[in-house]
């Protein structure tokens, strides 16, 4: 999934204004891209939103969400303005995905495909993803 205009999204938490053309000032009222806190208000926002839908973060990656119910796992990666949606339930998936997308304006980009340093390979009916080739060139080893 993607969130059209993800940080366009939140309310800031603050005053923060900006000076305009000319000599106009305005408060903003909404977050925006290039403002410095934008990517933590729309993850705070995101974060609130999969909480109300009882998910947890992980706490070895605050951006991996995981719900699991009556043998039901659900489990959501972010990154940036795109969020990974894993489950062992198709309708799971699906509900997750409405009440998503009744919250945000969002595209659904289908199955998986290769994220920005992370190969993916499917197994069975298993997903493996790797991050070896972004680790070894952030390393350049």
């Amino acid at each position: 999934m993607n969130v059209t205009t993800a940080f366009l999204h939140p309310k800031l938490p603050e005053e923060i204004y900006v000076k305009l053309p000319g000599s106009q000032i305005r408060r903003l009222l909404k977050s925006m891209y290039g403002l410095k806190p934008a990517s933590h208000v729309w993850y705070l926002e995101l974060d609130t939103v999969l909480r109300r839908l009882n998910f947890t973060s992980t706490l070895n990656d605050t951006c991996v969400y995981i719900r699991f119910q009556t043998g039901v796992l659900l489990l959501v990666g972010i990154y940036v303005g795109d969020i990974l949606i894993f489950s062992n339930n198709d309708k799971s998936k699906s509900w997750l995905r409405v009440k998503l997308m009744k919250t945000f304006s969002m595209k659904d980009l289908g199955s998986l495909n290769p994220c920005p340093g992370i190969q993916v390979t499917r197994q069975d009916r298993s997903i493996i993803l790797n991050q070896e080739s972004y680790l070894r060139h952030a390393l350049q080893i």
